[in-house]
């Protein structure tokens, strides 16, 4: 069986709000937390976080810019392939 039949890759959003979702999580930061300090509403990430909205790229600049990552890491394949770079 293919690749394609037994695992589909993931959208972009689905790809990034997945890893948005980890990033926040490992650097211990609450959904109150990283909204407040991007201006965006709890729930607008958490609509993101659980694929309901995707996230526009100026809210993700600053998402990646609070996390302390590049936002190339948004969109990488696969992270345990390449280190995350902190700015």
């Amino acid at each position: 069986m293919s690749r394609s039949l037994r695992e589909a890759p993931k959208s972009v959003e689905v790809r990034v709000a997945d890893r948005l979702s980890a990033l926040r999580r490992e650097q211990g930061h609450t959904l109150r937390q990283l909204a407040q300090q991007c201006s965006l509403s709890e729930s607008y990430l958490s609509r993101i976080e659980n694929h309901k909205a995707a996230i526009n790229i100026a809210n993700l600049i600053c998402v990646a810019v609070v996390l302390g990552v590049l936002i190339a890491v948004f969109f990488e394949d696969n992270l345990t392939e390449r280190p995350i770079s902190v700015c």
